[in-house]
């Protein structure tokens, strides 16, 4: 499958309103919302098929345990920590 088809199947598949729904609430509440600073995070499992480096929705991809399968964490690097939708990240 090329990069493109692989891309689309992650943004319009099951876990697309999950990734969609992580971002918007970071850059809701996030201190910029840039591409730049914050950074998508799945489970390993969930991002088996993307290539180390790949961006969705111009978010750069990255794998950790700490996710639970099916979700999606956003990660602030000025804040130094996930962002958890729903919630309001504490100083």
């Amino acid at each position: 499958m090329d990069h493109d088809a692989l891309t689309r199947q992650y943004i319009t598949g099951p876990l697309g309103g999950e990734i969609r729904a992580a971002l918007d609430w970071a850059r809701t509440i996030s201190s910029s919302g840039d591409p730049s600073t914050l950074e998508l995070f799945l489970h390993p499992d969930d991002a088996a098929n993307l290539p180390h480096g790949v961006r969705l929705h111009g978010y750069r991809v990255c794998r950790s345990i700490g996710v639970p399968r099916g979700q999606a964490l956003v990660f602030d690097r000025p804040w130094g920590r996930y962002i958890r939708r729903g919630e309001y990240p504490t100083a």
